[in-house]
């Protein structure tokens, strides 16, 4: 009797040892390539392992399908382990139950359209330096995309030159976003399904509705019916020009900063003044707007 209880614990401790099989088939952990050097696994508790060096698969070619799409209801949580440097565009979405991503120190930055992290919480490894998370979005070189963490009122960091595709897609608690003058585009679907965005804040000069960009104009009508666009008093020889477009959209001046009535301003931070004697001052700081577009200047 006690042989046959010795065999027993003996097979019970070798099937605890193996990969775990379920009723529908699946034998886990589900691995496979999703780069040149790296891999994934995929345990059955639902977290996805993304192990090796250097960047990830562009999957454009297939949809941006990724190798383990088929599994994609079970994925509750990434992990870009130490190696992984580039994350593909979409590789982060179709995700519908991720709950949280966690990146290592390595990660240098993630492309477009990783729109599943809008349901995520992002953790970053404290040594990373090439991530940043302000307001709930997460930002690197490439990108920007929204978590779970995002803000109702969000404040696009200045430096930031494109909010790219899928930015913020769907995320109906974002109320008001303001806008750096450093901002040149906005990607098409940046804002799609934003339908509690009340109001767009730019501090700078208007973007340029040339056709590239009418994709993302459209959206406008998926906004709150209060949707507002507002922009500096002081710039509304551009957001008031013939050639400008938003001539669909509500558009509200608003005095921006503490400088007194009348200031002529022809960059954020800076001012101009001309002379009886025909002597052009510019005074302030940092960059000056960028009249280009326009062709003429304040």
């Amino acid at each position: 009797m006690k042989k046959w209880i010795a065999w027993l614990l003996c097979l019970i401790m070798i099937a605890a040892l193996l990969p775990a099989a379920f009723a529908d088939g699946t034998t886990y952990p589900v691995t496979g390539k999703c780069g040149k050097n790296a891999t994934y696994s995929l345990d059955a508790n639902g977290t996805l392992t993304i192990s090796g060096t250097g960047e990830l698969t562009n999957y454009e070619g297939t949809g941006y399908m990724q190798p383990f799409y088929d599994y994609n209801e079970e994925i509750t949580k990434i992990v870009f382990e130490k190696g992984i440097t580039v994350i593909s565009p979409y590789f982060i979405s179709s995700l519908p139950n991720l709950k949280e991503v966690v990146f290592s120190e390595t990660v240098q930055s993630f492309c477009e359209g990783n729109s599943s992290l809008h349901n995520a919480v992002a953790k970053i490894d404290p040594k990373n330096t090439s991530l940043k998370l302000f307001d709930g979005v997460l930002y690197c070189s490439k990108a920007m995309v929204a978590t779970a963490e995002v803000k109702e009122e969000v404040t696009i960091l200045d430096g930031t030159t494109d909010i790219t595709t899928f930015a913020f897609s769907g995320v109906k608690k974002l109320k008001k976003v303001t806008l750096p003058g450093s901002v040149q585009y906005v990607d098409w679907g940046a804002f799609n399904g934003c339908s509690g965005l009340e109001a767009f804040y730019f501090l700078g000069l208007p973007l340029i509705a040339d056709d590239s960009q009418s994709d993302w104009l459209e959206s406008f009508t998926g906004f709150a019916d209060n949707f507002t666009m507002y922009y500096r008093k002081d710039l509304a020889y551009a957001w008031e020009a013939d050639d400008v477009a938003y001539s669909y959209v509500t558009k509200k001046s608003y005095t921006y900063g503490s400088y007194p009535a009348g200031t002529k301003f022809c960059g954020d931070n800076a001012t101009w003044t001309l002379s009886n004697d025909g002597t052009l001052t510019i005074s302030g700081s940092g960059d000056m707007d960028n009249d280009t577009y326009f062709f003429y200047t304040p």
